[in-house]
């Protein structure tokens, strides 16, 4: 088939012409709109590689912050064992909270710029880890914190409400006049003593021994004296200091006192070890780690015991250690159980005396008084003073203690040396007087190496006669401590 070309030409002719505006037209939309599809292609390409190099730069900031927080909660609960022990575990409780939030934040911050996507699952994480941040410290010293004993405060409010006299024996008492018959005759045998029966009930063979023993100190008796029987056990307290009163109030420190008629000294307690404390609630590990949330309150409860052994090595041990936290409740209880007559446990009472001084605060009145009665009552016994009670009482009363000391140090100058140097020259009077009164050439010459040391013009006419003395050694150091004397003037 042949096509005419005029045929074609009319056609061409003859079809409507796109104008030259429409074309252009078309031409700027296209243009436009592919404009867009790359703008769009080229921000979503961008966002993409932001997003990809922010997710590996989040993933290590978040590993990072979740480590911080892991290695921060390791080192307190590490802290915690009775085993292990770090710096951050021997400050108090407030320093170790502003170093768990300082972390425990930093943590969290990092946490929070890890990501931007999870925004929600992100910031649950983050308040997490703040919130425990403030609570890090006490997380495991709430796991391991035991049960504590009656508070002291509580022990002595009911003392104070024990009555003195309970009503006549009621029906089906466990004292029996037979029980009785030693006490009747221990006492019709020695009618100028003071006797006491204390029938014991709910105790056993194990804390016997303990109890007579604290009956015949907190009754300062001479000796005490146990008879078993069926329902518990009679102690008959033999020559107890004279008019002594309230016995009630001591011996509710072994239990309830079940029955008293204080006119015929017949008493009755039901024994309760935990009461009395002595059922030990505490490990080993927590009386002798010092960094164990748990210590302070765990050897103030063997501070409280009826044995003085145990009292002794909770009080030695509280000394040793010195802890920064709960010192007024140490210095408190301290204070309370020295109430007790110790005299008879002088190895205990001066671990108790030592271990107050180590917690008391400047000028506490009640502290002098304490350490003031042991040292009269190792005067009274001619048995060592602790170091520890005598540098608080010259630092505290110097002029109360020149007398003594300078008694005590011209029997034995060597041990007594040291403390009379602490006195200095408040001493100097009465080293003068001693100096008048003694002939011994030992002391004198130890009392002319003081004088060279802390002696003023007052000394210079006793020293003077001594140049004149017979002996050659005594006169020449005394013209040492002259010019000695002299000089300093």
């Amino acid at each position: 088939m042949t096509v005419c070309p005029d045929c074609v030409k009319s056609e061409f002719a003859s079809a409507p012409q796109i104008g030259e505006e429409e074309r252009l037209s078309d031409t700027s939309e296209f243009r436009r709109a592919s404009r867009r599809q790359h703008d769009r292609a080229m921000r979503i390409r961008r966002d993409l590689q932001d997003d990809v190099l922010f997710n590996v730069s989040g993933k290590l900031r978040c590993a990072l912050g979740i480590t911080i927080f892991l290695v921060c909660m390791f080192f307190f609960m590490l802290g915690d064992s009775p085993t292990f022990s770090t710096p951050i575990s021997r400050l108090d409780i407030d320093s170790q909270r502003f170093i768990s939030v300082g972390i425990c934040w930093l943590a969290a911050g990092l946490v929070f710029i890890s990501f931007r996507r999870h925004k929600l699952l992100i910031s649950i994480v983050g308040i997490a880890m703040m919130v425990l941040g403030w609570f890090a410290p006490e997380i495991w010293r709430y796991k391991h914190v035991e049960p504590l004993p009656d508070e002291p405060r509580k022990v002595e409010k009911k003392a104070r409400v024990e009555p003195e006299t309970v009503a006549a024996p009621k029906p089906g008492a466990v004292m029996k006049p037979e029980d009785l018959q030693v006490f009747y005759e221990s006492r019709d045998k020695n009618p100028h003593m003071a006797h006491y029966a204390i029938y014991m009930t709910h105790q056993d063979s194990a804390s016997r021994s303990i109890i007579r023993d604290a009956l015949t100190r907190l009754l300062e008796a001479e000796y005490t004296r146990a008879y078993t029987r069926a329902d518990g056990a009679l102690f008959v307290v033999t020559n107890a200091r004279g008019g002594l009163r309230n016995i009630s109030r001591l011996l509710a420190r072994f239990g309830r006192v079940a029955y008293a008629k204080p006119e015929e000294a017949l008493y009755e307690v039901s024994f309760m070890p935990e009461h009395a404390n002595m059922v030990c609630l505490y490990s080993s590990d927590v009386l002798g780690n010092p960094h164990n949330p748990a210590f302070v309150q765990a050897n103030l409860a063997e501070i409280r015991c009826l044995d003085p052994l145990r009292v002794r090595t909770a009080a030695q041990t509280l000394k040793n250690a010195n802890v920064r936290a709960l010192r007024k409740d140490v210095h408190s209880t301290l204070l309370s159980v020295l109430q007790e007559p110790w005299q008879s446990e002088q190895d205990t009472y001066r671990s108790l005396i030592e271990a107050l001084v180590t917690y008391a605060p400047a000028q506490d009145k009640r502290t002098i008084d304490f350490c003031r009665n042991y040292f009269h009552n190792c005067r009274s016994r001619r048995e060592p003073t602790s170091a520890a009670v005598m540098e608080l009482l010259i630092r505290e009363v110097p002029e109360e203690m020149v007398a003594p000391v300078v008694e005590m140090w011209s029997v034995n100058p060597v041990a007594w040396n040291s403390i009379l140097a602490s006195l200095g020259d408040k001493a100097e009077d009465e080293i003068i007087a001693l100096l008048s009164k003694t002939e011994k050439l030992q002391l004198i010459s130890t009392i002319l190496n003081y004088m060279g040391e802390y002696g003023s013009a007052k000394s210079l006419p006793a020293v003077e006669k001594l140049t004149q003395h017979p002996d050659s050694i005594i006169s020449h150091a005394a013209k040492n401590t002259l010019e000695t004397l002299k000089q300093r003037q």
